[in-house]
């Protein structure tokens, strides 16, 4: 119970931001960065700038305005409060700061305080991952594919058709992990 109790913001730490912003509703936030007032405001459509003092969070918790941490992490990789690294361990990319509004703090991934997890690369490099490893399972499975269907096409045996099925099983779970993955490259799933 008293981890619920505190999570309202301390300074620009908060570790659970979807209970402080929809279920507390801090007022009067400032950035502790270029100390400027923040707002929880109404989502922007998406290619519009984010206006000026939009809150923004860091995996580890720690929030500011947008421009600062876009700034900061750009300059030093690291978070300005508790110096957390913020690269992934992969592909080398930054990871972003994730502007907060009315829509997208139901989107937010868990923070490392509420047991969220940094993955190894960014979105666009784990479809890009996901996608090569899809093509060469299709490469190595074509051939088998082939053949296996040959093999019932003469036989009509239920093992073999069996075969066949399990082929393209495997062929479409990896398509279909890749499609699974798109959006998250995309959107705000992961830190």
């Amino acid at each position: 119970m008293d981890s619920i109790n505190s999570m309202s913001p301390k300074g620009s730490f908060v570790p659970m931001p979807k209970i402080t912003f929809l279920i507390d509703q801090p007022r009067n936030l400032k950035c502790d960065i270029c100390l400027l007032d923040m707002e929880f405001g109404a989502p922007v459509a998406r290619g519009t700038e984010r206006p000026v003092g939009t809150p923004a969070m860091l995996a580890c918790g720690h929030m500011a305005c947008l421009r600062c941490l876009d700034k900061w992490v750009a300059d030093k990789g690291t978070c300005p409060f508790c110096r957390l690294k913020l690269e992934y361990e992969l592909c080398s990319h930054m990871m972003k700061a994730k502007p907060v509004d009315r829509e997208s703090v139901h989107l937010l991934p868990k923070t490392l305080p509420e047991g969220g997890r940094l993955p190894d690369q960014c979105g666009h490099c784990t479809l890009k991952t996901s996608q090569k490893v899809a093509e060469r399972l299709d490469a190595a499975l074509a051939q088998p594919f082939r053949e296996a269907r040959e093999r019932y096409a003469k036989t009509k045996s239920r093992k073999d058709l069996a075969l066949l099925r399990g082929f393209k099983d495997v062929m479409d779970h990896a398509q279909n992990e890749v499609l699974r993955r798109k959006p998250q490259a995309t959107w705000m799933w992961d830190w």
